[in-house]
């Protein structure tokens, strides 16, 4: 009877999913055009889409120039202090991706993040499950911010991926106490600055399940962001080990 009512529970999710994509036929994430049946992307787009491709930093997974392949980390990981472990990324933060992530951004394109996600996962799921990813917990925004916006662009990454990779994901984890001023107005010590006492422990699981966190944002350029959340997770002495993922990042120095 278990069986038959998740066979049942199965056939109605894929029949309201069929009927959702036909009355609002899904756009591809990076040229905005419609897809082709259940694609997450267009066909054209599939076969050059900028993938973030050696050589690039070996702590924030930022892109390199050719010529600067003989490098390690990017000028920032060698100036500032990075208390994660490492950070992940997919894209390279140009052209159509800046498009793209402009409107998941501002203009509700949420289901944009069910790609972002599936690559993501298609891409890095190995290393993270060969790290011991616990947890999921995304960046936060204000509480100002998401009730003008409607949502925070973060956790709804994060709440895709933590599905797919059937880990739980704390949309509370962390809390922004402070609205900061936004961080592409600032240059990079102020934008450090800018953060400090920015983030608080928000709602957590239990301590076991807290060892190592994922922490999920859309763009990475200094990582002062991420490197202020991690000191927050770090100090509680809930998390021993923070690793960030983000949609995409600009190119090193």
């Amino acid at each position: 009877m278990e069986k038959e009512n998740k066979n049942w529970f199965q056939k109605l999710k894929k029949y309201m999913e069929n009927s959702i994509d036909y009355i609002y036929p899904r756009k591809c994430p990076l040229c905005q055009q419609l897809t082709k049946g259940h694609c997450l992307i267009c066909e054209e787009c599939r076969e050059q889409v900028p993938y973030i491709e050696e050589p690039y930093c070996m702590k924030c997974g930022k892109p390199f120039y050719e010529e600067e392949r003989t490098k390690e980390y990017c000028y920032d990981c060698n100036r500032y202090q990075r208390s994660f472990v490492r950070s992940y990324s997919l894209l390279r933060y140009e052209g159509m991706v800046k498009k793209s992530m402009y409107q998941f951004k501002y203009y509700n394109k949420r289901e944009f993040a069910d790609w972002y996600a599936k690559e993501l996962v298609r891409r890095y799921e190995r290393e993270w499950t060969r790290v011991q990813i616990d947890c999921i917990i995304p960046v936060p925004i204000h509480k100002r911010k998401k009730r003008q916006r409607g949502y925070n662009q973060a956790e709804v990454l994060a709440k895709r991926i933590a599905k797919l990779l059937e880990i739980p994901c704390y949309p509370n984890g962390l809390i922004r106490v402070i609205e900061t001023r936004p961080q592409k107005e600032l240059d990079n010590k102020d934008r450090y600055r800018n953060l400090k006492q920015a983030f608080r422990i928000g709602t957590l699981g239990k301590e076991q399940e807290l060892k190592t966190v994922l922490l999920i944002d859309d763009i990475y350029t200094t990582g002062a962001t991420l490197e202020a959340c991690t000191q927050v997770l770090l100090e509680s002495g809930r998390t021993k080990r923070v690793y960030g993922c983000t949609v995409c990042s600009g190119r090193g120095m």
